[in-house]
């Protein structure tokens, strides 16, 4: 939902900046406040990416200590964890 906010946002602001740069002749806006929905709809993206980057860290660093978990409780060999902790990266 909020990538599709911030894609909305910077091709709305983008469309009304280039009808300020008169490519459209037919609409007049003010100068610079197109510039203000383009930059929230960049920041909207990067706490979008940014989130979903932080939970994908997270998930991996919980697989890999219920990895680290099984090999002390002795469930799996020292290999078999080697092999999985690799899968996960």
């Amino acid at each position: 939902m909020k990538i599709k906010t911030g894609i909305t946002l910077i091709l709305i602001g983008l469309f009304i900046w280039l009808l300020n740069l008169g490519v459209f002749s037919f609409w007049k806006w003010g100068r610079d406040w197109p510039w203000i929905i383009i930059i929230i709809g960049i920041i909207s993206l990067i706490e979008y990416l940014s989130s979903r980057f932080k939970r994908k860290r997270k998930v991996k660093k919980e697989k890999i200590q219920e990895i680290i978990e099984k090999l002390e409780k002795g469930e799996i060999s020292v290999n078999e964890a080697i092999e999985k902790i690799k899968k996960q990266k």
